[in-house]
C-alpha cells in the first residue's frame, strides 16, 4: 500500500530502472514531472541511441516551430515569418541566429532556407500518469501525453486495478495502457497500447531537445 502518489512514483521510477524490457533502445533514460506543455507527466521514460552530436543551442518550442516552419517551405522570408508567427521581430531573429548558429538554417539572398533537416535519437518513449485511485482523471491525462509519447500509460497500485480493468473498454478506446503496480510483484501490464507515433512531431521534437539539456535531472543514466 503507498501512502502518497510520490511514493507510488519512486517504486515505479525503481521497477522501470531494472525492467528492461519495458522501453526499446540501446540506452535508456528516464525522468520525473517533466512538463512539456501538454500536462506534467509523472514519469516518462526514453529508449534512445547514443549518437547524437554535442550542441551549443537548447530549441525551444518557438524556436522548434519555426524549424518546421522554414523546413516545410521551399523559401520564406522574414516579413514572410513575422505575418505568419505574428510574433515580435527580435524573438524571432533570435531564434533564427540559433538556428543558423546550429546549421539547420540558412540565409541567402533574403530569404531563409532548411539546410539539414532536424533528426532525433528516439527509439522508444512512454509516458505514465500514476494515481492512487482516480482513475478516470488519469486515464484523461495521460490520453494528453499521446502528443508526445509513442504509448501512455496510467499506473495504479495494484489493489486498486480491479475497477479499471471492469472499464478497459475505455483504456482500449483511447489506446492508453494500464499497469498495476506493488513493491513486492513490481509492474503488472493490464493493457498494453499498441505503438503509435507521437500526434505533434514538433512536441517529439520537444522530448528530444530535452534529452539533449536536461539529461542531468534524468534518474536513468545513458
Amino acid at each position: 500500500m503507498f501512502s502518497s502518489e510520490q511514493e507510488l512514483v519512486n517504486c515505479i521510477t525503481r521497477q522501470m530502472e531494472s525492467d528492461t524490457d519495458l522501453v526499446r533502445g540501446a540506452h535508456r533514460s528516464i525522468f520525473t514531472e517533466l512538463n512539456l506543455g501538454y500536462g506534467i507527466a509523472d514519469v516518462v521514460a526514453i529508449g534512445h541511441e547514443n549518437n547524437f552530436a554535442p550542441r551549443k543551442n537548447h530549441l525551444e518550442f518557438f524556436d522548434i516551430s519555426l524549424l518546421s516552419l522554414i523546413e516545410n517551405e521551399e523559401r520564406v522570408s522574414f516579413e514572410d515569418i513575422v505575418y505568419i508567427t505574428k510574433s515580435p521581430a527580435r524573438k524571432i531573429n533570435d531564434s533564427l541566429l540559433s538556428l543558423i548558429d546550429e546549421e539547420f538554417v540558412v540565409f541567402r539572398k533574403g530569404h531563409y532556407f532548411s539546410q539539414k533537416k532536424y533528426a532525433d535519437s528516439l527509439t522508444d518513449s512512454i509516458a505514465i500518469e500514476a494515481k492512487l485511485r482516480d482513475w478516470r482523471r488519469a486515464l484523461k491525462q495521460a490520453y494528453r501525453y499521446k502528443w508526445f509519447a509513442d504509448k501512455s500509460f496510467v499506473f495504479l497500485p495494484s489493489e486498486n486495478t480491479v475497477v479499471p480493468q471492469q472499464n478497459l473498454h475505455l483504456f482500449e478506446r483511447y489506446n492508453v495502457g494500464l499497469a498495476g503496480v506493488s513493491e513486492e510483484n513490481g509492474i503488472e501490464i493490464l493493457f498494453a497500447p499498441t505503438v503509435e507515433k507521437p500526434i505533434s512531431a514538433r512536441m517529439r521534437m520537444a522530448l528530444n531537445e530535452h534529452l539533449l539539456f536536461q539529461g542531468d535531472t534524468k534518474t536513468g543514466g545513458f
